[in-house]
C-alpha cells in the first residue's frame, strides 16, 4: 500500500509539473511568469517526493531529466536552467548525508548529467564561461562521463581556450575510441590550437618589431651625435694647436 501511495504521489507531482510546463509556451507568458510556473512546479514535485527513499529519489531524477528535456525542446532555456539547477542543488544536499559509497557514486553520476545538461543550456543562452564551469563540474563528479568532455570541449572553444578544448576531446576519445564525432572534434581542436599558436607568435613578432626598429633609430641618432661631438672636439684641438703655433 505504501509503495502504491508513493507511486501515486510521484505520478500526481509529475502531472502538476507537466501542466505547468506545457501551459507556459501555449499562453506565451512573460519570462518572469514562466520562471514562477517552474518554481511552483518544482516545489510541488519536491513536496511529493521522499528523497530518503531510493525509489522516490530515482523518480525525482527522471522527472528532472524529463522536464529539463521538455524545456530544451521548446527552447525555454531559462526554464531548463532553473530545472537542472534545482536538480543539482537537491542532489548535492543528499551527498552531505551519510550514505554507502555505491549510493554516493550513483548520486554523483546524476549530478554530472545535470551539470552537463545545464552546460548545454547555458551555452544556448550565450553564457559561455558559466557553461564551461558546469562542464568542468560534470567531469569532476563523473570522470568517466564521455558527454561531459564533449561539453567541456565545446565550451572551452567558445571561451577561446583551445588547449583545454583539445584535452577534453582527446580524453573523450580515449574513453570512447569508436566515437567518430569525438574523433572529428579532436582533429578540429588540433587545427584550432595550431592556428592560435601561429597567431600568437605573429602577434609577438609584430609587437617586438616596432620596438627594435625604434631602438635602432635611437642608437643611430646617438652614435651620430657622439661622432659629431668627437669630430668637433678634434677640430677644436687642431685649431687650438694652430693658434698656439702662430703665437709661438
Amino acid at each position: 500500500i505504501r509503495s502504491h501511495h508513493k507511486q501515486s504521489q510521484a505520478t500526481t507531482s509529475s502531472v502538476h509539473y507537466h501542466r505547468a510546463l506545457t501551459l507556459t509556451p501555449q499562453l506565451n507568458l512573460s519570462q518572469n511568469t514562466q520562471r514562477s510556473n517552474h518554481h511552483m512546479a518544482l516545489a510541488c514535485l519536491l513536496s511529493k517526493v521522499n528523497l530518503d527513499d531510493p525509489s522516490s529519489q530515482h523518480t525525482f531524477v527522471e522527472q528532472i531529466k524529463s522536464h529539463g528535456r521538455a524545456s530544451v525542446e521548446t527552447k525555454d532555456y531559462s526554464g531548463a536552467d532553473l530545472v537542472y539547477g534545482k536538480g543539482i542543488d537537491t542532489l548535492l544536499s543528499l551527498l552531505n548525508k551519510e550514505r554507502e559509497e555505491k549510493e554516493k557514486k550513483a548520486i554523483q553520476k546524476d549530478i554530472a548529467i545535470f551539470y552537463s545538461n545545464r552546460s548545454l543550456v547555458r551555452m544556448k543562452l550565450g553564457n559561455e564561461f558559466e557553461s564551461l564551469h558546469d562542464a568542468r563540474s560534470a567531469v569532476e563528479h563523473d570522470p568517466m562521463y564521455v558527454k561531459a568532455y564533449w561539453r567541456r570541449g565545446h565550451a572551452s572553444n567558445a571561451c577561446g581556450n583551445t588547449t583545454e578544448a583539445l584535452a577534453s576531446f582527446s580524453k573523450g576519445l580515449e574513453l570512447d575510441p569508436n566515437n567518430k564525432a569525438m574523433e572529428t572534434e579532436v582533429a578540429n581542436a588540433k587545427k584550432k590550437k595550431n592556428a592560435q599558436k601561429e597567431k600568437d607568435q605573429k602577434a609577438v613578432k609584430e609587437e617586438d618589431y616596432p620596438a627594435t626598429k625604434g631602438e635602432a633609430a635611437i642608437d643611430k641618432k646617438t652614435n651620430k651625435q657622439v661622432k659629431e661631438k668627437t669630430l668637433g672636439a678634434k677640430a677644436f684641438e687642431v685649431f687650438t694647436d694652430y693658434l698656439a703655433s702662430e703665437v709661438a
